[in-house]
């Protein structure tokens, strides 16, 4: 007996699936092909000899859709249904209405997440993870990476191709941090300098021969460069990709967000701030190769500035050992304190 049509739903994978193989393998693997439409832009109308398998957008409380990858197959659409007409063959898609729409799309995600959503889901990829020496791949499924730093006050940085479809960024700005013990004019007395410096270099967006936007160069001033020294200087060793590097103790990437090109459809989806400007931030790590900072040979290929997404926890959550350490005036405590609490009985 033929089924000619299969039913199910999904969450992020809604679609008319067609199953085939491949009758002149021999031996004992059999290679199976799968295509699939979804009704919702190519109508299915035809009946076909092989088991259609319609999944409905209709898994979970929120439907999303994988129509050309975007959002690695995890961009939010309104939760659907499907209709068949079983004399016809034809397969339609019965889409959600939104009945108040003062109240916003609680299907839209911030474009600064979504970007942070890629970022995060893909850091594991052998070939796309924050290790800095990876050279910079435009079919990498990281959205933003950048190249080594050896010129004096010049940064590239490469987008992937669906950050440069998007064409969403209006400029990248950091905020490094410079911490150190300075003796008092008054004696023997230590105390700590601490502050933060915004570099905001000069954003440009590189078209390629295709007029698409790869990359971006981002040109610093020499105050930025002499504040990058300070806070390397003041810095700390950390072990990064397997070997000690001197790494600025604190830094953040702030990318300002612009609304999307429409180029591709899933960019309306995306919402942008609240009627505030987006800026998606992250921790990165800003560091050069050895334990000591060496003023002759910073920003040369043997001592070259990498910035690159913090690994691990750092990477994804507040620093909070190092805020402890850091801020305790500000009331942040350790993790140990935090989590035990009769330790504040002891001291």
């Amino acid at each position: 007996m033929a089924v000619d049509w299969h039913f199910s739903g999904h969450s992020h994978r809604a679609g008319v699936y067609q199953v085939t193989k491949d009758l002149a393998v021999t031996g004992r693997h059999i290679e199976i092909s799968i295509s699939a439409n979804d009704p919702a832009f190519t109508p299915v109308s035809a009946h076909v000899p092989q088991t259609q398998f319609i999944v409905s957008s209709c898994g979970g409380p929120i439907g999303v859709q994988n129509f050309e990858g975007e959002l690695n197959g995890w961009t939010l659409r309104p939760p659907s249904g499907t209709l068949l007409d079983p004399i016809s063959g034809k397969i339609t898609q019965i889409s959600s209405k939104r009945f108040d729409l003062a109240r916003g799309y609680n299907e839209q995600p911030r474009l600064a997440v979504a970007l942070d959503y890629l970022t995060l889901t893909n850091k594991g990829s052998s070939a796309d993870n924050d290790r800095p020496e990876i050279a910079p791949s435009h079919h990498a499924k990281t959205p933003l990476r950048f190249a080594h730093m050896t010129h004096p006050t010049k940064l590239d940085v490469h987008f992937n191709n669906q950050l440069a479809a998007l064409e969403c960024i209006e400029r990248i700005d950091f905020w490094v941090f410079e911490g150190s013990q300075v003796k008092s004019n008054l004696g023997n007395e230590i105390a700590q300098f601490k502050t933060w410096h915004k570099l905001g270099p000069r954003y440009l967006a590189v078209p390629d021969k295709d007029k698409v936007i790869r990359r971006a160069q981002l040109t610093f001033t020499k105050e930025h460069i002499a504040n990058l020294k300070a806070s390397l200087a003041a810095g700390i060793v950390r072990q990064i990709a397997g070997a000690p590097r001197r790494t600025i103790a604190q830094a953040f990437c702030a990318v300002k967000l612009k609304k999307p090109a429409d180029r591709w459809f899933w960019a309306n989806d995306m919402r942008i701030g609240q009627g505030n400007p987006e800026t998606w931030v992250f921790p990165i790590d800003i560091s050069i190769s050895g334990t000591e900072f060496q003023e002759k040979t910073f920003l040369t290929p043997n001592s070259a500035l990498r910035f690159h997404r913090s690994a691990g926890e750092r990477g994804e959550v507040p620093d909070w050992d190092w805020l402890a350490e850091t801020f305790p005036e500000k009331g942040y405590i350790s993790k140990f304190r935090a989590l035990n609490k009769d330790e504040d009985k002891k001291t």
